[in-house]
């Protein structure tokens, strides 16, 4: 019965969830033993993608079987979380803007896996000995499909261009690819700070309600 499927797929969601925990705490055991900074930088980078891939699976199960919270809530405490572990909370805020109902799984990961590539770099690269920054994150139905902007008002990190080794770096190449997976579209638009914004089409599922 369709009750019968909504409780296994909240089971999954919920035992997924769990899984990538224990993977975390791993990988921060792990760390601990690393005396490398950049095996650790790496570690640590690897920790906040699985966090953030454990929070989508944590905001479906809520989602199961009746309306909850949409995308604003889920943005908001991903935002937190990067701000904590980076221990940028006093001095970075993090505005979200997206009063919109949750995607299906399938969108709702690469979705929440960009925006976390996307705040994690500026919360590290963009406010360089600045007592304080802002962050702002919006999504908002489009003419085609929906929008996504980021923005920063920091020194600016290219999308697009290279690194000096002649390469994109390993977090942009992963934005750049989570843009293709959800059908978008990548713009960065110069001035002050950072701003990009990606058109995409989600899935063609229904969006569930938010209460």
């Amino acid at each position: 019965s369709e009750e019968e499927k909504e409780v296994m797929l909240k089971e999954i969601h919920h035992r997924v969830k769990n899984n990538l925990q224990v993977v975390d705490s791993l990988l921060r055991i792990q760390a601990i033993e690393v005396a490398d900074p950049r095996v650790d930088r790496v570690l640590k980078e690897a920790q906040g993608r699985i966090r953030a891939m454990a929070m989508v699976h944590e905001h479906m199960y809520r989602n199961s079987g009746g309306a909850s919270a949409g995308l604003q809530h889920h943005f908001e405490q991903l935002a937190r979380n990067i701000l904590v572990a980076h221990g940028a909370h006093d001095r970075i805020s993090i505005r979200v803007q997206a009063p919109l109902p949750s995607f299906g799984t399938d969108t709702m990961m690469p979705l929440t896996l960009l925006v976390n590539e996307l705040c994690t770099n500026a919360v590290k690269h963009a406010f360089p000995s600045r007592e304080s920054g802002r962050i702002t994150i919006g999504v908002r139905k489009a003419e085609e499909g929906y929008e996504l902007s980021f923005s920063d008002d920091g020194v600016g990190t290219p999308v697009e261009g290279p690194n000096l080794n002649g390469e994109r770096p390993f977090g942009m190449q992963l934005v750049h690819m989570l843009a293709e997976q959800l059908n978008g579209e990548l713009r960065q638009h110069q001035g002050t700070g950072t701003t990009i914004c990606l058109t995409f089409a989600p899935e063609p599922t229904q969006m569930r309600l938010a209460s």
